[in-house]
C-alpha cells in the first residue's frame, strides 16, 4: 500500500515537473467498484490518480493508479465476510467524441489490474480487458471533469464494474 502511494506521488510529481508538454494532463477519479458473483453483489470505494496525454482531440491515452478506501460485507451462513478493493491499476485509449466546445462523450477501452481482499478467503489478483464509456464537461481551458462507466475485469466466477467521478486539469 505504501509503494502504491509512493508511486502515485513520483508519478504526478513527475507530471507536474513535465507541465510544459502540450497535451499532457492529471487528475484523481473516485470510483465506485462493483464485485458481482451469482448470489452477492457487493461495492467498495476506490480514489484513483491518473495520468494521461490528450493526443488531439479525438484520442486520449491514459494510466490509473489506486487503493481502496471503503469496503463492503455480506453474510455468509452466520459470518460476516468484508470484501475490499487492496489495489486496481490500469492502461486505456480513449476514443472522444467532441459534441460542444466544452462537452464531449468517450469510449474507453484497455487493461485493468485488481487485488480484492476477502476476509474469509484471503486475497485475489485477477486482470483482464477493460471496456466502458463515459462524458467530459471542460469547466475552463485547464479543468475538467468526468461521469465514467467501466466493464474493468472477469475473474474466477465474478466480475467487477465501476462507475466513476473524476477531475483532471490540463498542462
Amino acid at each position: 500500500m505504501k509503494s502504491i502511494s509512493k508511486f502515485a506521488l513520483f508519478s504526478l510529481a513527475m507530471v507536474a515537473a513535465s507541465a510544459h508538454a502540450q497535451g499532457l494532463y492529471a487528475g484523481a477519479d473516485l470510483s465506485q467498484i462493483q464485485y458481482k458473483e451469482s448470489a452477492v453483489d457487493l461495492k467498495t470505494v476506490v480514489v484513483l490518480a491518473k495520468v494521461g496525454y490528450q493526443v488531439n482531440q479525438y484520442l486520449a491515452v491514459e494510466g490509473r493508479l489506486g487503493t481502496g478506501v471503503a469496503s463492503d460485507s455480506f453474510n455468509d451462513s452466520g459470518t460476516k465476510v468484508k470484501i475490499e478493493t487492496d489495489m486496481l491499476y490500469g492502461v486505456y485509449a480513449k476514443g472522444m467524441l467532441p459534441l460542444a466546445d466544452n462537452f464531449s462523450v468517450y469510449a474507453l477501452a484497455g487493461y485493468t489490474h485488481g487485488k480484492l481482499s476477502n476476509s474469509a478467503m484471503g486475497s485475489t489478483s485477477d486482470s483482464g480487458g477493460s471496456y466502458g464509456a463515459g462524458a467530459q464537461l471542460a469547466l475552463t481551458k485547464q479543468l475538467a471533469l468526468n461521469l465514467e462507466w467501466a466493464h474493468l475485469y472477469k475473474g474466477d466466477g465474478y466480475k467487477t464494474r465501476a462507475l466513476t467521478l473524476g477531475a483532471a486539469y490540463s498542462f
